[in-house]
């Protein structure tokens, strides 16, 4: 089996036997796939670094200042 040419002037604004353009239009989309998959990685990794929310302080925090010991179930040992 034969790969036509066509020629420049053709008329279709394309050159070269149709598998190369097959191939290129090919490669073009593997790497438009491959630049999206890595800027989802990106956002994945960096999306919940960045958040405001990562990065919060608790509202509300009970500490235990009970320093000589006592029991985990009395009130007055905790902070509120």
């Amino acid at each position: 089996m034969a790969i036509e040419e066509r020629p420049v002037g053709d008329g279709t604004g394309e050159k070269g036997p149709p598998m190369n353009r097959t191939r290129h239009m090919s490669r073009r989309l593997l790497g438009a796939v491959a630049a999206l998959a890595l800027i989802a990685s990106a956002l994945m990794v960096l999306g919940p670094i960045s958040s405001p929310a990562a990065q919060a302080q608790p509202s509300c925090t009970d500490n235990w200042t009970n320093v000589a010991g006592g029991a985990w179930t009395v009130a007055s040992n905790w902070s509120e």
